[in-house]
């Protein structure tokens, strides 16, 4: 590969533009690092995607606009099986123009008048095709020029010059493919390989086959089922070799190593091939989603990464990792492990034995304890890290009446530690190495509760009211907390104070009259944040009071009047930023209106007067706050509903998941857009009067 590129260097002096070709299937695995670095970067760069019609097209416009988010500004879309595709035709014009359009390098010994191309990309993607595909378009000469292949690497050096167009000359050199020299993880490694990037002896057909089954299992995907005469769906990849080398006939020769005679034996290889042919088709368009839209390696939400929803690799810890972890770090007997829902983090509900070997641990919960592993994002940012806990055991001394989950030091006294934990889907399929993962891990008090999101029949009346009391105290408790740790909006991604950045995910949303009140919303508060936001009091919010981080508790019937359940505690730290302070009452209110409205506990507009009640308690609001709290609800309804689809239609098109807060977001949506900001005051005033707000007072006349 070191060769084939300094090959590539010297013959690019005398080179006016690069293609360079992909396989569509795979748009963003796979690509050489060091053709950006050496070779496209210096010279005009025109990417083509070719086999497109083996991929999925309906992510075309996704997959144009990462990739030039990624730098990579000229992209063609190429089927070079169908001999009347357009966009190949146009390749030696595109390149010409941008050679045009751009500085023309001095090249010695050629015509002022001639084109010289280079042809890059990793093995069998289709590059010797393009040549010899342009060759016959522009020169009408048929035949093979550049030699071609259904194996990667038939191409071993770099050729002499091509000629593809008469009238200007236009010649293309064709290059060896050179593969990425080191896979980064399994699933990039099996994407190449499924794709014929990576011969099938480097990695196992049997891995290929294996693999193949595991995912379409996780994805509920069973064709395989009713495709190879299965009874029932199965994780056990010999069951299903063994059931197609019997159908289809398969055997071969083999000598027993103790002597005699030849024996016929399954040929489990050639039905491992056979298995991936056969599915291989139906499953190529999706090829790129491996590790993606299948819950394996990953979380359930996404971070933005290069401008596009990834998934963020955590590691998959055995219950003996778990009980050998916390027995190293933490001095403690695990007895039982339950994992929990998560989103950046993983997270254990780990209950220990009643012996310690940890000298802080001053006494054991009953109840057990949080075990938080980052991801490999949040674990790099440590400063981070101390915030949170920094943070959490502040709240705990300044908070009344309401638990917050602490931090729990380790035997080294620390309140959180980085180990290394095996990521066990991570093996390099070419070095057949394991690394470990490098992350954060912390213990974590346990709060005795039910999440909000799980109790039917809440948030009531007198929980949302809680909630804004809570909010309230959040705001006036955080003024006193600072650390250096504490990262601002334009560092978070899901800051309220970014919702317009979505703009760019809005042709995720089909329905265009939803795009046309989203885009109207983030037009409206981009107009009221620069009039208003400067003028409103800044600060450190907790950023997620939603229902999945507040924990109730049922009161004793002896307690009941109008409530059945009380605000516990709270939970995950992680979105705590510097910001505008209302922000925080508009993320509360906008989190329980729809909660309010997805469960029919409370008319959302109430809901939100509600909390807006609880806050005004304790709290008063200014003038610039007043006018930001409507639009700031209705924007972040746009940011969720956005993020929902994009993610459904791009990254989880099987996870309804995504989709949970879309039909009541938009109910929400639609009944705040239909008031005017002084008809929703009103509405709320009424609110205000009934809950009694004697203690809360409005600055300025909000109507």
């Amino acid at each position: 590969m070191a060769k084939g590129l300094r090959v590539m260097q010297q013959k690019l002096r005398s080179m006016d533009g690069i293609i360079e070709v992909h396989d569509a299937r795979i748009p963003f695995s796979g690509r050489n690092p060091l053709f950006e670095d050496r070779l496209a970067s210096v010279r005009p760069h025109l990417f083509v995607l070719n086999k497109i019609d083996l991929a999925d097209m309906s992510r075309k416009d996704e997959i144009v606009s990462r990739l030039k988010y990624e730098g990579v500004t000229e992209v063609i879309l190429t089927n070079l099986k169908n001999g009347q595709d357009k966009a190949s035709k146009e390749i030696v014009s595109k390149m010409i123009d941008m050679i045009k359009s751009g500085t023309r390098f001095d090249r010695a010994m050629t015509s002022p008048s001639s084109y010289n191309l280079l042809v890059i990309g990793i093995p069998n993607v289709g590059k010797s095709s393009l040549i010899n595909r342009i060759r016959t378009v522009h020169t009408k000469r048929e035949g093979k020029a550049a030699p071609v292949g259904a194996e990667p690497g038939v191409t071993r050096a770099v050729q002499q010059g091509i000629l593809v167009n008469i009238k200007p000359k236009v010649y293309i050199l064709d290059s060896p493919g050179i593969a990425q020299p080191r896979v980064n993880n399994v699933v990039e490694g099996m994407k190449l390989a499924l794709c014929n990037i990576i011969h099938d002896h480097k990695v196992g057909i049997d891995i290929v086959a294996d693999f193949l089954l595991f995912y379409m299992n996780k994805a509920a995907d069973f064709r395989y089922v009713k495709a190879f005469n299965l009874d029932n769906p199965t994780d056990k990849i010999m069951e299903v070799l063994v059931k197609i080398a019997v159908d289809q006939n398969i055997y071969h020769k083999v000598k027993p190593v103790t002597g005699g005679p030849w024996m016929e034996k399954l040929n489990l290889e050639q039905a491992a091939y056979f298995m991936v042919d056969s599915l291989i088709t139906s499953l190529c368009s999706r090829i790129e989603e491996f590790g993606q839209r299948y819950n394996i390696l990953c979380p359930d939400r996404c971070s933005i990464v290069s401008g596009l929803y990834v998934k963020m690799g955590l590691p998959v810890l055995t219950d003996t990792d778990i009980r050998d972890l916390v027995a190293e770090v933490f001095g403690l007997k695990v007895t039982s492990s339950k994992r929990l829902d998560g989103y950046d983090d993983v997270n254990y509900h780990v209950k220990v034995s009643p012996t310690s070997q940890n000298a802080h641990f001053l006494s054991l919960s009953e109840d057990g304890y949080i075990l938080k592993i980052g991801n490999p994002n949040v674990s790099s940012n440590l400063d981070n890290i101390d915030a949170q806990n920094a943070m959490m055991m502040y709240l705990n001394e300044n908070l009344s009446n309401v638990e917050v989950s602490l931090p729990l030091p380790s035997t080294r006294g620390n309140y959180k530690e980085v180990v290394n934990v095996p990521l066990h889907e991570n093996v390099d399929p070419l070095n057949g190495d394991a690394p470990p993962l490098k992350v954060v891990v912390r213990m974590l008090t346990f709060i005795k509760g039910t999440t909000m999101f799980h109790v039917k029949s809440e948030p009531g009346r007198e929980v949302l009211i809680s909630i804004g009391r809570l909010t309230g105290q959040l705001i006036h408790s955080l003024k006193g907390f600072d650390h250096p740790g504490v990262i601002t909006a334009k560092e978070f991604r899901w800051s309220l104070e970014n919702a317009p950045d979505v703009e760019d995910k809005m042709h995720a949303v089909d329905d265009p009259n939803q795009r046309g009140c989203f885009s109207q919303v983030l037009a409206d508060f981009e107009d009221m944040k620069k009039k208003w936001c400067d003028k409103c009091p800044q600060g450190i919010i907790f950023g997620d009071l939603n229902e999945g981080n507040i924990f109730l508790e049922e009161l004793p019937v002896s307690c009941w009047d109008s409530a059945e359940y009380y605000v516990k505690g709270i939970v995950d730290f992680a979105d705590h930023h510097r910001c505008c302070s209302v922000f925080e009452l508009a993320l509360s209110m906008c989190y329980m209106m729809l909660e309010s409205c997805r469960k029919g506990t409370v008319r959302p507009i109430e809901a939100g007067g509600l909390v807006l009640a609880g806050y005004l308690q304790s709290n008063t609001l200014t003038e610039g706050e007043q006018h930001m709290l409507k639009i700031s609800i209705e924007a972040r309804c746009v940011q969720s509903l956005v993020m929902g689809q994009y993610s459904f239609k791009y990254i989880y098109p099987d996870n309804l998941y995504v989709l949970n807060t879309q039909t009541s977001g938009w109910q929400v949506l639609q009944q705040l857009r239909q008031l005017t900001a002084k008809e929703l005051w009103s509405i709320w005033d009424q609110v205000l009067s009934a809950v009694n707000t004697t203690d809360g007072t409005l600055t300025n006349d909000h109507h």
